[in-house]
């Protein structure tokens, strides 16, 4: 149940950033989807997306920096998580 509706997400959120490509949040909320499903190669790729076109949102930086991780790229983990704590400290 839970994939299906994760599919319908990507089935909305694909659509919609194909009528709003330049929308830094409906990206960004792609990428968080990508990095639920583990695909977190695709979720670097649409968060970094997201963050040139909006750089102010620290979730993005924040998000990035997770996937970063997950992928072993620690020292681009650490500054997408120093981006994220100068757009949002503590």
């Amino acid at each position: 149940m839970l994939l299906r509706r994760e599919d319908e997400a990507r089935r909305l959120l694909d659509e919609a950033i194909t009528r709003h490509p330049d929308n830094a949040t409906l990206i960004a909320n792609l990428g968080l989807l990508e990095a639920r499903l583990g695909d977190h190669e695709a979720a670097i790729a649409s968060l970094r997306r997201a963050a040139g076109l909006d750089p102010s949102i620290a979730g993005v930086w924040k998000a990035l920096a997770a996937s970063l991780l997950e992928v072993g790229r620690r020292r681009e983990a650490e500054g997408a998580a120093r981006r994220a704590l100068r757009l949002a400290p503590g």
